[in-house]
Parts: C-alpha cells; structure tokens; sequence
C-alpha cells in the first residue's frame, strides 16, 4: 500500500493554527510594548477566546479531513481515529481539488456513502510536478478518469440500425 498523506498530518492539523496564534499574539504584544500599553487583558481575553473558537472548529468540523489514506490498487484504505473504510476506485465519483498557499486538499465525492459520508477531504502529501500540480492529485484523477469513463454515457449516441 502506498501512504497518500503525511505521517504528520494529524499533528499538522491541530498543531499549525495554535502556532499561528502564538506568533500572531507576540507579535500583538510587541506592537503594545511599543505603543506603551502595558495593560495586556484585552490581548489575553482575546487570545483565549480565540484558542477556544480553535478547539471547537477542530473538534468539530476539522473531522470532515481523514487522517491517513492509502493506496492499495484497487480500492484507498481511508482512516480516520480508530474508524477504518475500503473504498473502492470504482466508487469515487469526482475528485475536488482546493489549494491554500502551498497546500493541496483533495476531497473525494462518491457514488454510494461511505462511513465518512458522501464527500470526504484528505491533505496529501505536498510534492508536486514541474507544473505545480500535486503528484497525488494527478495520480488519483487520471486513475478516477480511467475507471469511471467505462461507466459513462457517452452524449446521444443512438446505435445504427
């Protein structure tokens, strides 16, 4: 089985926006330090409300990405936490692709749900083409477009005869 996303991947979702805040918030203390406001409550108060908002949306909604995918030819092996699905190749109807900065998230709609619904998003690995285009990415639409074409109508077409 070939892994698709990071090792870390589930230590970058969580880790990363907290780390943002911290260097948003020092940053903040400094400009105050410089501006001569040394009454910091309204910072920490922000900071905390904000760290809590974090852990909400994480908790809540940073479930719609799967922690690991892998590939293993004819079907990804999707997880996420202790919850473990078999999707097949087959069953991928579209693969969305979004990209922030430098990094790619590919979301996979399906034909049939699966545990994790009928959409789920994964963060692949980072390497890319000459072309900027995500290896993973390329990979999963051209094997997608292999497999669902045979399944596809074909226009209006209407046999001779």
């Amino acid at each position: 089985m070939t892994r698709l996303t990071p090792r870390r991947s589930r230590w970058v979702t969580w880790a990363v926006p907290y780390l943002l805040l911290a260097v948003a918030s020092v940053w903040r203390w400094q400009v105050d330090e410089l501006q001569q406001v040394h009454d910091h409550r309204l910072l920490i108060g922000g900071v905390l409300l904000l760290a809590v908002l974090i852990f909400i949306h994480l908790r809540w909604h940073g479930a719609v990405y799967t922690t690991e995918v892998f590939d293993a030819g004819s079907h990804l092996d999707v997880r996420r936490g202790a919850e473990r699905e078999l999707v097949p190749i087959g069953n991928v109807r579209a693969v969305d692709t979004n990209t922030v900065g430098w990094i790619t998230v590919i979301e996979l709609e399906l034909r049939t749900p699966c545990r994790f619904g009928a959409r789920f998003a994964f963060v692949p690995a980072q390497r890319a083409t000459w072309a900027g285009v995500n290896v993973v990415e390329h990979e999963l639409r051209a094997r997608i477009g292999a497999t669902t074409a045979v399944n596809r109508p074909v226009g209006n077409i209407v046999p001779a005869g």
